[in-house]
């Protein structure tokens, strides 16, 4: 029987399809309403016994769907936990980085020492989740440290936070537009609202 498995990554925007036989199916016919897909039950059903399956054979990317899967569709948050510290233990940081959530508030410690790992392993996001976590501290030598490994692998949302703390307002706005100038919407309006006070700081 032709059949296609849509192993899919919920919210993530990634889709996974493995095809059996010729049949030439586009895995977006499965797509509802403007260019989003909508999986139904069959087909989330589907994809989590394919996942289960590449997972228990140590692929690092399904454990993480699978916790993507538990965590979103099931609310299923002992199992979504369960399967992102196997994507981790695989050396799949997204898995580290929703690991780390998921024991933030019984372990704070070590969720910082996963994301630092993460962070250091080329996962941005486990970079701004740190960065906010000693920015809260007043760390600021660790938070400038985090924000800009994540801003050196063009990560402008840490290149943002990291324009913010810059000393001196005209450094700030130097650097938020800097980041503008690339592509980060927010980095230029709030550069013309520090722009703005700039000036009125210096009529007076």
């Amino acid at each position: 029987m032709k059949s296609i498995f849509l192993v899919f990554f919920l919210f993530t925007g990634t889709i996974f399809a493995q095809e059996h036989a010729s049949n030439n199916i586009d895995p977006h016919s499965c797509s509802h309403g403007d260019n989003e897909i909508i999986p139904t039950k069959e087909e989330i059903s589907v994809a989590k016994k394919e996942l289960q399956r590449k997972c228990q054979e140590k692929d690092a990317k399904s454990c993480y769907g699978l916790g993507m899967i538990y965590k979103r569709v099931d609310k299923n948050y002992d199992l979504a936990t369960r399967y992102f510290l196997k994507a981790c233990n695989l050396k799949n940081q997204e898995g580290c980085f929703y690991y780390s959530l998921s024991i933030e508030k019984n372990n704070y410690s070590k969720s910082k020492g996963i994301l630092e790992s993460a962070c250091q392993k080329g996962s941005t996001k486990s970079c701004r989740r740190l960065g906010g976590y000693f920015k809260k501290e007043k760390k600021n030598k660790d938070t400038k440290r985090v924000y800009s490994i994540a801003c050196e692998k063009r990560d402008l949302k840490a290149c943002h936070e990291l324009a913010l703390l810059q000393e001196g307002l005209s450094n700030q706005i130097l650097a938020l537009l800097d980041n503008c100038s690339i592509g980060h919407d927010f980095s230029c309006r709030l550069s013309e609202v520090l722009r703005k006070k700039e000036l009125n700081n210096e009529s007076k």
